[in-house]
């Protein structure tokens, strides 16, 4: 029997469509949490680990695919996935303050990282 890690974080839907680049291609990030994200991807061959980049934004992290599954006969794949760095990581902080300025309603391209 297949046994699912339990959710610690709760996640907050995006509106809209945010792209991100996952390394083996394109995706469409559909929620996100301080502890990972879902996404949506046509790429048929989603690596175990998974890089995620937002250069716009500054960001890039590693992240483990918990879980994948088709959603569409499109071959449209939703994935799940948890962040791999250190939770004291600046990756994973500046990460948990773009979680943070989506749940306070602000614009994604009002995060700046900081330095």
């Amino acid at each position: 029997m297949a046994t699912r890690e339990r959710r610690w974080w709760s996640r907050t839907s995006l509106a809209g469509h945010v792209l991100i680049d996952i390394g083996a291609g394109t995706a469409r990030l559909l929620d996100i949490s301080y502890g990972g994200f879902r996404l949506e991807s046509k790429t048929l061959h989603l690596h175990p680990i998974l890089k995620l980049e937002l250069p716009v934004l500054g960001l890039s992290l590693n992240a483990r695919r918990v879980w994948s599954n088709r959603t569409n006969i499109e071959t449209v794949w939703s994935c799940g996935a948890a962040l791999v760095a250190p939770n004291d990581s600046e990756g994973t902080q500046r990460w948990r303050r773009l979680v943070d300025t989506i749940r306070d309603g602000s614009p994604v391209s009002s995060f700046r990282p900081k330095h």
